[in-house]
């Protein structure tokens, strides 16, 4: 079978983005399942801060966080599943609207989520989405779809 790769550049951003969506499946349904292990505290702990000014989250915000993480982590882990499939599949092909796909999709929840944490100074996701963000946009860069033509 002859390389699907147009470039060693391609391939390594190809790669990065592969396992980068399809790690965010366990890490959404940690966020599901598991927001109060204690993996979580630090990130809990800063958005108490941010929003109740308090060290904890207060037990009475407890059933809408647990709802409303529930919802978050399921989200993060189906977008991330659906990612890897485009990510798999059609820009493995290097089809053009691939690309498109993912690059429309990541600058939607980026500007929107971020957009949003940043309004109501929840810092942590803030930082935590430009850190995604990064590692989402720098292999789109590598793959981008006249690269290697």
């Amino acid at each position: 079978m002859a390389d699907p790769f147009p470039s060693k550049t391609y391939a390594v951003g190809w790669w990065f983005l592969l396992i980068g969506f399809l790690g965010q499946v366990p890490l959404g349904l940690s966020v599901a399942f598991g927001y109060r292990w204690s993996i979580w505290g630090w990130h809990r702990r800063r958005m108490a801060e941010a929003l109740w000014g308090t060290a904890t989250i207060p037990a009475e915000a407890w059933p809408v966080a647990d709802q409303l993480l529930a919802m978050l982590g399921a989200t993060m882990a189906c977008w991330g599943l659906a990612m890897a499939f485009v990510v798999a599949v059609p820009l493995r092909r290097r089809e053009p609207w691939a690309w498109w796909c993912v690059a429309s999709s990541a600058l939607l929840w980026f500007t929107v989520d971020t957009g949003l944490s940043a309004a109501h100074g929840v810092w942590v996701n803030v930082a935590f989405n430009c850190a995604a963000g990064v590692m989402i946009g720098a292999p789109m860069a590598l793959v981008w779809p006249s690269g290697g033509d």
